[in-house]
């Protein structure tokens, strides 16, 4: 947008203003917690969600544990469709998100 700013990926991120600053459209990431709430809701309920937006990547723990409490997951490009199933328990183990965007694939 205009500003100068300094430090990207360090400790200290400077931001030094300017007289004007310009337009700008970003998109912010999908939150995996957020997203992963809302599928594990649909497989409680035995429900069905569609979460556009998402895509794939960044939900691949999740939908491995959904599935092996036995929900059908549909990974798509940039959206998630997911069906319940008859749940079984799993064990889960939380984790920092990867540093690297995972990137996603048709399927």
């Amino acid at each position: 947008m205009g500003a100068r700013i300094k430090g990207a990926g360090t400790d200290v991120i400077t931001i030094e203003g300017v007289a004007r600053l310009h337009a700008a459209h970003h998109r912010i990431m999908a939150d995996r917690i957020e997203a992963g709430t809302f599928l594990a809701a649909a497989a409680a309920t035995g429900g069905r969600v569609t979460l556009h937006g998402t895509g794939g990547g960044i939900l691949d723990a999740v939908l491995e544990k959904l599935r092996e409490a036995g929900a059908s997951c549909r990974p798509r490009w940039h959206d998630l469709a997911r069906h319940a199933g008859k749940a079984k328990s799993v064990n889960v183990r939380t984790a920092p998100i990867p540093r690297s965007r995972p990137t996603c694939r048709r399927s």
